[in-house]
């Protein structure tokens, strides 16, 4: 759970580690019947958030970064 939380200073990296490291607690649990389960289970959805929301914000980004470059180009061409 500290790799779902600390996402949001390391950045994608330890969201996929949170994801690989909660789904294999859960494997873990369901065979040894430990305790952890919540844990587990918010690490992995925390994780998956976390994923997600960065590929979200890079797409905004290069959409915003082409829009701007479209929009650049379109105002120089009005010059000529």
């Amino acid at each position: 759970m500290c790799c779902a939380i600390g996402q949001v200073i390391a950045g994608p990296f330890a969201g996929i580690a949170a994801i690989v490291l909660g789904a294999l607690s859960l494997k873990q649990i369901r065979m040894s019947g430990e305790d952890g389960r919540g844990m587990a289970i918010t690490s992995l959805v925390l994780g998956v958030i976390g994923t997600i929301l960065f590929v979200i914000v890079i797409a905004v980004i290069v959409a915003v970064a082409q829009s701007t470059v479209t929009d650049f180009n379109n105002v120089g061409n009005l010059g000529s």
